[in-house]
């Protein structure tokens, strides 16, 4: 699964980004301005329980953030029995598979 970071300028905060996969924000990573350090957290899926980890998070660079987010997403998709699919793999309800 790739990761995009797409900056998310907020007034002075240019150190802040959305977390893409594809088309879908799946997260955020931004630096705590006069604090040093960076956040992270998953959005849009919850990931219980917490012995798998948790969907937020602090680093000290945001080398580390995003280490973290990735590990504890994945870990939480492969909780719930999520994958990746190749392209053309996703079928719609009610149609007809490609011949």
């Amino acid at each position: 699964m790739v990761f995009i970071l797409q900056r998310r300028s907020v007034g002075i905060n240019h150190d802040n980004y959305f977390v893409m996969s594809g088309r879908a924000e799946v997260g955020h990573i931004w630096l705590a301005h006069g604090y040093d350090i960076w956040h992270w957290n998953i959005i849009g899926f919850r990931i219980h329980p917490l012995e798998v980890g948790p969907d937020h998070g602090v680093t000290r660079t945001r080398e580390e953030s995003m280490a973290q987010f990735a590990a504890r997403l994945r870990a939480g998709l492969a909780y719930a029995g999520f994958r990746e699919m190749e392209p053309g793999e996703m079928q719609i309800e009610d149609e007809k598979p490609a011949t």
